[in-house]
């Protein structure tokens, strides 16, 4: 186990947070979470390093790199390579984190992979010359690449401001600490110079990060010209032949969210994608030539430990020939197989006293260690076993060179242990452990001693996996000290261990169970059981919750104040109340019960008129009017592919509604950022679930100045049920909220009285409710009634700017006469239901993507009238009316 010195809490503030002090993930920078959980708990040592890369930063140059692109093919291909080349080191700094975290947990799966990273990048680093490139200026030219820097579109406002850096340098400086133990003092030069050219290659795209953070779209455009003057981004270039998979351009309208699909592929991408053919890594040819002076600035203190830990290095004292042996030993003999036992070497030659030369060395779980003896003759020894003894190889070393060894490891130690003091560095682990170089094993120097040690046990490195469908699960286990091992399944399913529930004493160190299938949540569990000298089992177990991804994504975003009109785009009015409507869908397809339960958003808006608004939640019905609801949520459920998504939109279920303040609903260039987000989604024990966050910024939109509105009203006496004025006024009054105006004068027609209608025995009220609107709609147009109105001493009615609105004293199911019209009917005593029908003479239209009938309007009695709509029944459920 690695040893640590820990610094002080407070040492570390920054990790975590951006460096203006803004929390990450979904209240921060956001965050893409891996689809599996690490096993850097239990077992850790407290400064191995959590995530290196700053993904929101990521996500949000690569969208506004997408919304600069000319649209075409052509773009589109250098947009995807221009992405996966210039994340590919960032990737490999994350995985080299996760690796370092398990590696020094006494992983040596993860021992072996750090170090066959180390390798691959150090010998691509010697094209480097990192001395030349730390000092490196970032030229500034003109020129511009064709297809992927084309006319800069309106910047997007970003849905969370970028954080200040790409890289964590805590947590990066962290794997370089991490990265320079596992390799050990030998190689610790090869390790340093791996982590840094990969932070280098990195700086590419830091670069861009910062150009966009200081000026915004066209400072993005700007710093990608100079990149382009400097040859740095020749590589990004389509270089024809096929790439692996069709060409999909985000801004063309291609089903789906080819740009989002490219955005989660760029963390969780493995090394070899089959996918695509025509890898990209643009650090390896050409070799990194150019570097922005203000990255090197972001990782200052990561650039002194580099130097710290290379600068002046004393090399290690001069190996003596045999400096280690088991010459004369016969045998070992121990008391108890317990820690701290008598052992006790037999054989001859050993000298009647210890020599002043000589040291006797016991195995350790930290290698072969010197020991006190406590008593020394010819042929016999004995010494007490340490706490951490273990089964090894028994001998005698060198005291000099021992004695030499350590004293330098100290000397390096404490050199080491000064990094602390740096404000980038969490804590610092013993990169230079004392002697601890093992004798050679014989048939004779063999003690047993000691517990079993499993120091690993991991389905696909982790102990709690969320398997995805198609993904290979393997076990993978490094265990010390043993002399018997069990692999057992230990859930009623899952996959076998080859085709048995149980494996004893496997010759291997993994085994491969194949891709799993599996088309509903399930739990397995396995246990890897060890014994040692002890006789006492200890056990580690791992979950493999085989689930599935939710994979949310925003099918679209409609911005409305009232119902579509259709064909023309909607018109919305400034300080109305207005609605965003997010329409979600999933990429379930059939699992489980192929429905995404408790998914939240929010959104805000923001323009150079109105600045940046705070975030508004759901808006849930809440007794006649919807309001935010913070925590509300709705569930996603499964619909085909092929679907409109304006059907998608249709169902509520679907939709998650915003109520956007009056006072924010104004300004000529206004956006609206939306977050959708879903927590602990395929939740088992010991797995927390997804977690996923997607985001979307639409507009500007427009918000066009308020007019005032004029309603006229007629008191109609339905089969003998008048309403009075007062009923007429204030429904009509009750509609100003509902309709863009910001007030409306509502006065009775004059001179008209109360119009009587009877209806004939039999009659559903239809044929009658069309004649009146037929009647008073001439009346409104009708020249021949002018002469009339004059004399009754009012505008005639074309010239009054009016809408006329017919009221009956018991429930009618409204009606406009034409849309756009100025004759309507509607029920006493129901705003919404008259701000819907004012709505028709405004030109809104019912919005119905089936063409199904909008359903039966409920009569005053409860039976229905087929074939009409009633949209205060409506207001809360079935389909939606605006």
């Amino acid at each position: 186990m690695a040893q640590l010195r820990e610094k002080p809490a407070e040492s570390s503030a920054r990790s975590g947070t951006t460096r203006a002090g803004r929390p990450t993930g979904f209240d921060g920078t956001g965050t893409s979470d891996a689809p599996g959980v690490d096993d850097r708990g239990a077992g850790r040592f407290a400064g191995a390093p959590g995530a290196v890369v700053r993904w929101g930063a990521v996500s949000t140059v690569v969208r506004a790199l997408a919304a600069t692109a000319v649209p075409g093919r052509s773009s589109w291909l250098t947009l995807e390579r221009l992405a996966i080349g210039l994340t590919e080191p960032l990737r490999r700094l994350d995985q080299l984190a996760l690796d370092v975290g398990r590696a020094v947990s006494g992983d040596d799966h993860a021992v072996n992979r750090v170090r066959a990273s180390v390798t691959e990048v150090a010998t691509l680093a010697r094209r480097v010359d990192l001395g030349a490139a730390l000092g490196m200026h970032c030229p500034v030219g003109d020129g511009r690449e064709a297809g992927i820097v084309g006319a800069v579109a309106g910047e997007a406002h970003p849905v969370e401001s970028a954080p200040s850096t790409l890289l964590d340098e805590t947590e990066l400086t962290t794997v370089l600490l991490g990265v320079a133990r596992v390799v050990g003092p030998d190689h610790r030069d090869t390790a340093v110079d791996a982590v840094t050219v990969l932070a280098l290659a990195a700086g590419t795209l830091g670069s861009l990060v910062i150009a966009h953070g200081e000026g915004g779209a066209a400072g993005l455009v700007t710093g990608v010209e100079s990149l382009i003057a400097t040859g740095a981004l020749g590589w990004a270039a389509p270089r024809g032949g096929p790439t692996g998979r069709p060409v999909r351009n985000p801004l063309g309208g291609a089903s789906g969210d080819p740009l989002g699909d490219l955005l989660a592929q760029l963390r969780t991408r493995p090394h070899w994608d089959p996918d695509l053919l025509d890898h990209v890594y643009p650090w390896w040819d050409p070799p990194v030539e150019v570097v922005d002076p203000r990255w090197w600035d972001e990782v200052r203190g990561f650039l002194e430990v580099r130097r710290r830990l290379t600068e002046h290095a004393e090399p290690a004292p001069a190996r003596p020939p045999g400096a280690v042996w088991s010459d004369g030993i016969t045998g070992v003999e121990v008391s108890d197989a317990s820690a701290g036992p008598t052992a006790t070497i037999v054989g001859t030659g050993f000298g009647a006293r210890r020599p002043a030369g000589v040291v006797l060395l016991l195995p350790t779980a930290r290698g072969s260690r010197p020991v006190t003896p406590l008593s020394w003759s010819d042929t016999r020894i004995t010494a007490t076993v340490p706490p951490d003894g273990v089964s090894g190889s028994v001998g005698f070393a060198d005291a000099e060179y021992v004695t030499a060894y350590d004293a330098w490891a100290a000397r390096r130690d404490t050199a080491d242990a000064a990094l602390a003091s740096l404000p980038c560095v969490r804590s610092v682990p013993v990169l230079t452990e004392p002697f601890h170089e093992s004798v050679p094993p014989t048939t004779t120097n063999r003690v047993r001693a000691g517990a079993a040690v499993i120091a690993a046990f991991s389905a696909n490195g982790t102990t709690v996996l969320a398997l995805e469908p198609g993904i290979p699960l393997r076990l993978r286990w490094t265990v010390r000290n043993v002399e018997t091992l069990t692999l057992e399944r230990t859930s009623v399913t899952g996959p076998l261990l080859d085709g048995a529930t149980t494996l004893v004493d496997p010759a291997v160190t993994s085994i491969a169970l194949g891709v799993p299938a599996y088309a509903t949540l399930q739990q397995w569990t396995y246990r890897l059981t060890a014994t040692g000298a002890t006789g006492d089992p200890v056990s580690r177990t791992v979950t493999v919750v085989a689930g599935k991804r939710p994979a949310l994504r925003i099918e679209s975003i409609v911005v409305t104040q009232s119902a579509r009109p259709d064909p023309e785009p909607d018109v919305l009015v400034e300080t109305k109340p207005t609605v965003v409507r997010v329409a979600l869908r999933h990429g379930l397809a059939g699992f489980g019960n192929d429905m995404v339960p408790h998914v939240r958003g929010r959104v805000r808006v923001h323009g150079p008129e109105i600045g940046v608004s705070p975030w508004f939640d759901v808006a849930v019905a809440g007794g006649t009017v919807p309001v935010p609801t913070p925590g509300a949520s709705i569930t996603v459920r499964g619909g085909a592919a092929s679907e409109p998504p304006d059907q998608v939109r249709d169902r509520a279920h679907d939709t998650l509604s915003f109520l956007v303040p009056p006072a924010w609903a104004r300004g000529a260039a206004t956006s609206v950022d939306v977050e959708v987000r879903v927590e602990g989604f395929g939740a088992a024990a010991g797995f927390a679930g997804y977690r996923e966050r997607v985001a979307r910024s639409v507009g500007p939109f427009a918000f066009e100045p308020r007019r005032a509105l004029q309603l006229r009203y007629i008191r109609v006496a339905w089969d003998g049920a008048a309403p009075s004025a007062e009923e007429c006024r204030s429904t009509l009054a009750g509609v100003v909220p509902l309709l863009p105006t910001p007030t409306a004068g509502v006065a009775e027609v004059p001179g008209v009285g109360v119009e009587t209608v009877t209806v004939a025995a039999g009659s559903d009220g239809r044929a009658e409710r069309r004649a009146l609107l037929d009647d008073w709609a001439e009346r409104r147009a009708c020249t021949a009634f002018e002469p009339l109105a004059a004399w009754l001493g009012f505008d005639p009615p074309e010239d009054d700017g009016a809408i006329w609105v017919l009221v009956p004293g018991r429930f009618v199911c409204g009606e406009a006469f034409s849309v756009p019209g100025s004759v309507c009917l509607t029920p006493p005593n129901d705003s919404p239901y008259a701000a819907h029908e004012l709505a028709h003479c405004l030109a809104r239209r019912h919005t119905d993507p089936t063409g199904a009938s909008t359903g039966p309007c409920p009569s005053a009695s409860g039976t229905s009238t087929p074939g009409t709509s009633a949209p205060s029944a409506l207001r809360h459920g079935g389909r939606r009316r605006r």
